[in-house]
C-alpha cells in the first residue's frame, strides 16, 4: 500500500503523514483514487472504463462503477503462469 500511496503522493503533489490522511484524500478524489486503482492493480482489460462512477447517484441507486469497461474475470485471475494461487473458493 505503501508504494501505491507514494505513486499518488508523486502525482497529484501530495503529501500523506499516515493512512488517514490517505484515505481522506481517496474519498475527497473519489474518482482519481479508483482511476489509478486500476491503473496500478495491472487489470487485463479489452476496453478502459469511460466512466469510474457517477458521484452524485444514490448508494440506493446502485450506481455504475467503471462504466463501459470490458474485462475477463479468469483472464484475470489466470493471467500469471507460475504456481501462484489463482482462485480460493470456500462453501
Amino acid at each position: 500500500m505503501r508504494k501505491f500511496q507514494k505513486t499518488i503522493e508523486d502525482k497529484y503533489k501530495v503529501k500523506f503523514n499516515n493512512y488517514w490522511e490517505f484515505h481522506k484524500w481517496s474519498v475527497e478524489h473519489l474518482t482519481e483514487f479508483w482511476s489509478e486503482i486500476w491503473d496500478y492493480s495491472g487489470l487485463v482489460y479489452s476496453k478502459k472504463f469511460e466512466k469510474i462512477v457517477d458521484v452524485d447517484a444514490k448508494l440506493s441507486d446502485l450506481p455504475v462503477w467503471f462504466e463501459g469497461a470490458k474485462l475477463n474475470f479468469a483472464e484475470n485471475v489466470l493471467k500469471f503462469r507460475d504456481d501462484r494461487v489463482a482462485l480460493i473458493v470456500s462453501g
